[in-house]
């Protein structure tokens, strides 16, 4: 990328090469050079402030940019412990129910990611893809509940368990899995 005063030299150095043949064309008497001295330092100062002007949107532009970029890889990052929680909670709900309670959750951890997703404006993801595995994602979290529920009511009191219950779960999860890798792909765009 050209530097500042890169871009400030050939500024000056096209207004100069401009002024010059004007200069040697018109022919000015020493009584209108002072008229000529403000008129070319008035097309520069007036190219100067377009040229700034582009330069600083240019860099907010980038810096947006940039605030984007890290926005969704904090967002992937705590999809991703959102998914990790979960998934584990789901592989305890399948191979022992028995200790996969309500309490024994990271509940708190969820709630507190879930609350730091609330706070991203979905705009800034730039995807609808991302917005709605965003909140597909908060959602199946506010579902474990429910799971729990399901899992005590089928293995209560039998010694059978219901398979078709682990495939939800399974689906379940593999669902919030689907949702945290879309996040991560966005982070890496």
């Amino acid at each position: 990328m050209v530097s500042f005063r890169q871009q400030l030299f050939v500024v000056a150095y096209t207004v100069a090469l401009v002024a010059l043949p004007l200069g040697l064309w018109f022919r000015p008497e020493v009584k209108d050079m002072p008229a000529w001295v403000q008129a070319v330092g008035s097309i520069a100062a007036i190219l100067a402030a377009i040229w700034i002007a582009q330069w600083q949107a240019g860099r907010e532009r980038r810096d947006r940019l940039e605030d984007r970029r890290e926005l969704r890889k904090a967002v992937a990052g705590l999809a991703r412990r959102m998914a990790n929680i979960i998934a584990d909670h789901a592989e305890t709900l399948v191979t022992n129910p028995e200790y996969a309670t309500y309490e024994g959750l990271s509940w708190a951890d969820l709630l507190l990611i879930d609350a730091a997703l609330e706070r991203f404006e979905p705009s800034e993801l730039v995807s609808a893809d991302g917005v709605l595995a965003m909140e597909r994602l908060r959602r199946d979290a506010k579902h474990l509940k429910h799971w729990e529920k399901i899992v005590s009511e089928v293995t209560r009191g039998t010694d059978q368990y219901d398979y078709d219950v682990d495939e939800a779960i399974y689906r379940w999860r593999d669902r919030v899995e689907e949702s945290a890798a879309v996040l991560e792909g966005l982070a890496q765009a």
